[in-house]
């Protein structure tokens, strides 16, 4: 397994180059300031760099590098595996869809037989978050799924905003999103 982390200011760019660990087992997660929303170019770098990778994140108040906490940037971690599948969807909140609603379509989307952990992010202004992982469990480690996939570890977190925002983004597609979630199944 191959790791490595970065960080993204607007006004400095990358702290460290990014490196050259593309590949389908290649997992690379960012989590930044509310603003970037708007601020795409660290995405479209990533983009770049990274096109068959698994890309996800979401807004947070603060992201943690090495043991630091960085509180207007980005900060990204890239994870290259050897052997582990990833599987990776992200979707939209549709206006009249309850969070749950939402949190089964992800898990549908995600399910596969080999499925051992999911990973997932949804935006924090838009779902609530204990409905959508009522939703996810029902489906994905719950009454109705198989007795194996209860095994199913899920993790993740809402999309957060820094108290002066009211707006959150979840990665879609390498691009942040509004009213989005995403899951990586693992």
């Amino acid at each position: 397994m191959d790791i490595f982390q970065s960080y993204y200011t607007l006004d400095k760019g990358w702290l460290d180059p990014l490196p050259n660990l593309d590949s389908p087992q290649t997992l690379v997660l960012g989590f930044g300031h509310a603003d970037f929303l708007t601020q795409l170019e660290p995405f479209n770098e990533i983009n770049r760099q990274y096109p068959n990778s698994v890309i996800a994140g979401c807004s947070t108040p603060a992201g943690i590098l090495d043991n630091r906490v960085e509180k207007e940037g980005l900060v990204i971690s890239i994870t290259r595996f050897c052997d582990t599948r990833l599987s990776y969807v992200a979707i939209e909140k549709r206006y009249e869809e309850s969070s749950a609603e939402l949190g089964n379509r992800i898990a549908l989307e995600v399910k596969e037989d080999s499925l051992v952990a999911v990973l997932t992010f949804a935006d924090g202004v838009a779902v609530n978050g204990s409905q959508y992982m009522e939703g996810i469990g029902d489906i994905v480690a719950g009454t109705r799924a198989e007795t194996r996939a209860s095994k199913v570890v899920v993790t993740g977190g809402l999309a957060a905003e820094s108290g002066e925002q009211t707006q959150s983004w979840v990665l879609k597609q390498g691009r942040p999103k509004k009213a989005t979630a995403s899951a990586i199944g693992f």
